[in-house]
This record gives C-alpha cells, structure tokens and sequence, in this order.
C-alpha cells in the first residue's frame, strides 16, 4: 500500500528494513517529549518490540516526503489492550479504526503534517470499510489532544493503562 499526494508525500506501510529508521523517530520523539515536560512515552514505551510487532501485523504506516519520515503510527481495527476501552461510552459506531502511537517527528512539528497524517489515516480507514476512528492519549498532551480536537474528535472518557499512573483522555470520530 504506498499512496502518493502533495510534492512527494507519500503514505505506506513501514517494512522490516524501515524498523531503524522507525527507532529513531520515536526516540526524537520521545527525547522531544521529554525535554517539554511530557512524561508520555519514554525509554519504556514504546519500544522496538512494538514496531516490530506493528510492521509484522502491517499496521505500522509512515508519511514521508522524498524518502525523509514526517510521521508514523499504528491503526488497526482493535484497542491495545484489548479490554482498556469496554467502559467508554464510544458515539461513533462500528466498525471502527483505532489509533496507536502517532507521532510527528519533532523537526516538522506545528507545521501541519499532524494534520495531514490524520487526514490521510482517516480517508484510509474509510476506504477499508471503517465508519469511525477511535484514539487516546494522555489528558496532558495538550498539542495532541488539540490536533485531535481540530479534526473533530470529541472526548468520550478516560482510561488507564498498567504501564502509567497517569490518565488517558479517549476520543472517537465518525469518518
């Protein structure tokens, strides 16, 4: 799946060969995060085994510009862990795409390639049959959870995951 758009950018899957270049995004990302006071993501989490496992399932897509990566994230059609949302009173309906770990490489931040990742990821999840997207993160990422508003994404609830003490705000979307 490689889908071509706006001077070069390109949508697609990530391969096993990408996994380098995808450590090293996430640790900018990561490294970003940290040195702005967000504690979301760190040497923990997410790790190589989740991009490993993400590429293997084929779930992991990038955006890149002349072969230079703006952006990734994991979208599939279930919730990790699978039962963290079963109290979320979800508005948008079934079938669903869920959304894991987007993140902008820090070098193209606030420049709208949030944005246009989202939109594409949307307009693909609509294009496999899904009606909604649904996503989380931490109810102090103020930049993601503003992206996310943007868009159209509305709050439904909170959730908690075992590897943080720290809540997680989940939004969903109808395509």
């Amino acid at each position: 799946m490689s889908q071509e758009s706006e001077a070069g950018v390109c949508l697609r899957l990530a391969r096993r060969q990408d996994l380098p270049r995808v450590e090293a995004h996430y640790r900018a990302v990561v490294k970003a995060m940290l040195a702005s006071g967000l504690d979301q993501w760190n040497e923990t989490y997410p790790t190589r085994a989740d991009f490993q496992e993400d590429i293997r399932r084929e779930r992991l897509y990038l955006l890149e510009r002349d072969g230079e990566l703006l952006a990734a994230a994991a979208m599939d059609q279930s919730p990790n862990p699978p039962d963290c949302y079963d109290h979320i009173p979800w508005h948008s309906v079934e079938p669903a795409r869920y959304l894991h770990r987007m993140a902008v490489s820090p070098a193209h931040a606030g420049r709208g390639v949030g944005k246009r990742f989202l939109r594409a990821l949307m307009e693909l999840a609509a294009a496999s049959g899904a009606v909604s997207m649904r996503l989380d993160t931490r109810y102090d990422n103020a930049r993601a959870l503003a992206l996310y508003e943007s868009m159209g994404f509305i709050r439904r609830g909170i959730c908690h995951f075992a590897r943080t003490e720290k809540d997680f705000v989940c939004l969903d979307r109808t395509l």
